[in-house]
């Protein structure tokens, strides 16, 4: 296990906040929306609890014993994170019997935005009570966040909350989906519900059941809403809906699609393996011999005590995380097939107790950054009586294919111009389809013969797929070209064209676009250009990024 990481970004690299003032491919925003997954299945095997990082937080200004919300008892029952970098926590509060209905049953806990600066260790949190806003009570489920929106999974029905900027929490009380799924929840069971933006057909889905802590199919309910509906509008509904038998936990199931359009359900479960094998004990059983063995306090062990509470760690509720592909084309007859499945150990191997380690046991899943890659989540299950609460991340990323790696080739020579060679330092900045930088590299103004004998070109080793190429130029040497090509894996996967003569000036001097070059400079003479594959006709664009 890696030992705790002082700031996010130095466990995750570049992630979090998209480019402010870019302008987006669909026209949501980041409040409502993260993109898909760059290669799913690659992520989520590099996923182990080994490569965990541990951090310990303090919750203790939300503690009752500092005038707060949050007990000793209380539970964490789904964890996430928002597009801007927020981890939330849904926690469900240990009551007495005669509580009032205005009591809180279940919270919304969530950190401040994480950044570059941010120290992991001095998050501040804040807690959200529904019936602050005159929202019934409920009982706190599995949770999971697209944008800033965070769906919470309850008894009879899934919630829907969006963490404004100012900390305000909004809820989406239209948005509000009744259910009747069969089965109570019990100590094996917590209730479900996960979101995702499809960009393949501009919905919304959401999925809820009554899930498990072990590894089980049971009936899930997968809703959508109508293409292009946002969130935020009033009369937006999660209107069609179907039922499928999926294997769902309770601890987390998070919706996340891939760059090919595909949808996967992430399920977080835990495992029971106790030593010797208690599988044939009923869940009250297995309870009694882990309360003797990690909660009641030491003693020496006589010939009449129970050998099983005599448990070797590595068998003690490792987390199991299960993977299935939703096929949802036919949407009345969606189905899940199992694609991987997996023993991903447990985030803290020294600490045989779950109850005293981040564990899916509580909570835990994936969550997508901005950048295409995920981020595994463990959370402890609750806050200890210090105020601390501990839980863990994995930063998970794709090994770079080729195809990642670019090529900006440029026309130099453009018709009956000359002097169109620059000395001036040109870079190229590759961006994803929703304007997060990929990849950038510069290379000295290509001179006259470079022009005139073949293209020059410039060469980026991208994080992830590029959807925008801009150039950049560093100075007043004017540099005209008629065709930009894009190389992806040494082949061509895009050309933009000028045609009839004309072409792109780049350079720092507005002024290089008179005089021979007037006519010919399409928008005049700017620092930069941008060039987009999104903007291209598909017969345009090479087969492998087609539908």
């Amino acid at each position: 296990m890696k030992s705790p990481v002082k700031h996010l970004m130095a466990a995750c690299a570049t992630f979090l906040v998209p480019a402010i003032g870019a302008s987006s491919a669909h026209a949501l925003g980041p409040d409502e929306y993260t993109p898909p997954a760059e290669n799913l299945l690659q992520q989520v095997q590099s996923m182990t609890g080994t490569q965990a990082n541990l951090i310990r937080t303090s919750l203790e200004n939300l503690t009752r014993q500092d005038g707060g919300l949050i007990g000793p008892d209380d539970r964490v029952r789904g964890i996430t994170m928002t597009a801007t970098g927020r981890i939330v926590l849904s926690i469900s509060r240990e009551l007495a019997p005669n509580a009032s209905a205005d009591e809180c049953r279940g919270l919304l806990v969530f950190s401040d935005t994480i950044d570059a600066q941010t120290s992991l260790e001095e998050l501040t949190w804040t807690a959200f009570c529904p019936t602050a806003i005159g929202m019934p009570s409920w009982e706190a489920g599995s949770i999971q966040a697209t944008g800033e929106v965070v769906a919470v999974g309850t008894r009879g029905m899934t919630l829907f909350y969006k963490i404004e900027r100012s900390d305000y929490v909004t809820h989406f009380d239209h948005l509000t989906l009744y259910h009747e799924m069969s089965g109570e929840r019990n100590v094996e069971t917590s209730y479900s519900a996960g979101l995702v933006f499809n960009d393949r057909d501009n919905r919304f889905y959401t999925i809820s059941a009554v899930g498990w802590a072990e590894s089980r199919t049971v009936t899930a309910r997968l809703c959508r809403t109508q293409a292009t509906d946002v969130l935020a509008y009033h009369a937006t509904r999660f209107g069609e809906c179907t039922e499928f038998e999926a294997p769902v936990s309770g601890q987390g199931a998070n919706l996340i699609m891939d760059f090919d359009g595909k949808m996967y359900l992430v399920s977080a479960f835990s495992g029971d393996g106790f030593y010797p094998d208690l599988s044939g004990r009923t869940p009250t059983g297995r309870q009694s011999v882990y309360a003797a063995s990690c909660v009641l306090p030491p003693r020496e062990w006589t010939a009449q005590d129970d050998a099983t509470v005599q448990m070797r760690p590595q068998d003690m509720f490792e987390d199991i995380l299960r993977v299935s592909e939703i096929e949802y084309s036919d949407f009345d007859n969606t189905s899940a097939r199992d694609v991987f499945t997996a023993d991903i150990g447990s985030a803290e191997e020294d600490d045989i107790c779950v109850h005293e380690r981040p564990s899916f046991r509580h909570a835990g899943g994936v969550s997508l950054q901005t950048n295409g890659n995920m981020l595994g989540l463990w959370a402890g299950s609750g806050v200890d009586e210090d105020g601390m609460f501990e839980f863990a991340v994995q930063p998970l990323s794709v090994s770079r294919p080729d195809e990642l790696n670019y090529t900006v080739g440029f026309d130099c020579s453009v018709g009956d111009l000359t002097n169109e060679w620059t000395t001036s330092t040109l870079t190229a900045t590759l961006y994803s389809l929703y304007w997060e930088e990929v990849g950038q590299a510069s290379i000295s103004g290509p001179g006259q013969y470079a022009c005139d004998m073949g293209e020059p070109t410039i060469d980026v080793a991208a994080s992830a797929r590029a959807d925008h190429v801009k150039i950049t130029t560093s100075g007043d040497d004017g540099f005209m070209i008629d065709r930009v090509s894009l190389y992806s894996g040494g082949d061509e996967i895009a050309e933009f064209l000028a045609g009839d003569g004309r072409g792109w000036c780049l350079s720092t001097d507005p002024g290089d676009a008179n005089g021979p070059w007037l006519a010919a400079a399409l928008t005049g003479c700017e620092t930069e250009h941008v060039w987009s594959l999104s903007d291209l006709r598909v017969q345009q664009i090479n087969s492998q990024f087609q539908e």
